[in-house]
């Protein structure tokens, strides 16, 4: 499982970025909209997926990867139809690897607008991805008592909840406040990360998932936004890099220590410790970035 785990993030770390950078030049101008378009395909898929997932019990797990090697197949060939690259192919040299990699961050470094996107990214990775890869499955078996279907519903209800922010967010196409719409549900996300404190009925436990999905979906679609649209054209791919890597890294980070806390001490005391993390973040945020400031330039 850490084999598969390992091979597929490789796998994601290079694609991600990737398909990030072919949106900007397919996007005509709207951005936001295709960003969030991207988001409901994707969202869409996954919770098919999960649907699917929730049939573990029940099929075993072998169908269920084979399904999902046929799936990426198909996406491997529809990937070889995508926009060639327009830039010119140069022999690979591991030196001006490292130099190319140095200078995308000093430009997210350097960038009012990408920089403390990139460090909310390392929150929601921290507080929020980490909680969500091993608090809900701990909550689901610990509390409720369920296995693979369970976690299939609560899984479900949080990419629901993503899936219905940005289909709001695709249709109100005029959203001209990024880092407020940013902000907003990125503190929101912090009430409600503090009710799973409080023990629930399942279905309340599914209604505050879906609202957390809510949230998250407002957050991964303005940062990916603010990203596409302000890094510097001859840099997108590597600082989209970047800003995938605050994600990507931070969250297996947060799962660590949220497992850590929860089996040495208590999953109220994880609950407390990744809140406060997180109003710290949005206290420095706040004061010592624009961040709420970032605004569309058209």
């Amino acid at each position: 499982m850490i084999f598969y785990g390992l091979v597929m993030g490789c796998t994601s770390a290079f694609a991600l970025p990737s398909r990030e950078s072919l949106l900007t030049s397919i996007s005509q101008g709207q951005i936001q909209r295709t960003v969030t378009i991207a988001m409901i395909t994707q969202f869409s898929f996954q919770l098919i997926g999960m649907s699917l997932g929730g049939l573990a019990d029940n099929l075993g797990v072998i169908p269920l990867i084979i399904a999902q090697g046929f799936s990426l197949i198909i996406g491997a060939y529809f990937s070889l139809k995508l926009p060639k690259p327009s830039f010119k192919k140069e022999p690979f040299k591991l030196k001006k690897i490292k130099d190319e990699m140095i200078e995308a961050f000093i430009e997210v470094k350097n960038s009012k607008e990408i920089l403390p996107v990139s460090l909310s990214m390392i929150m929601v990775g921290l507080c929020y991805m980490g909680n969500n890869l091993v608090t809900l499955p701990y909550i689901t078996t610990e509390r409720y008592g369920f296995g693979s279907t369970g976690f299939a519903i609560v899984s479900a209800c949080f990419w629901m909840g993503t899936l219905f922010s940005n289909t709001i967010l695709a249709i109100k196409k005029d959203i001209k406040r990024w880092g407020t719409a940013l902000m907003i549900a990125l503190s929101c996300g912090l009430p409600i990360l503090g009710s799973l404190y409080f023990e629930m009925p399942f279905y309340i436990f599914c209604l505050v998932i879906f609202s957390w999905g809510c949230g998250a979906g407002v957050v991964i679609a303005m940062g990916r936004t603010i990203t596409q649209t302000f890094a510097v054209q001859s840099h997108r791919g590597r600082m989209l890099s970047v800003y995938t890597l605050a994600f990507m890294a931070s969250g297996p980070i947060g799962a660590i220590f949220s497992g850590n806390i929860i089996e040495n001490y208590s999953l109220q005391t994880n609950i407390m410790i990744t809140s406060s993390v997180g109003i710290i973040f949005i206290l420095i945020l706040s004061l010592k970035t624009n961040i709420w400031k970032i605004k569309s330039p058209n």
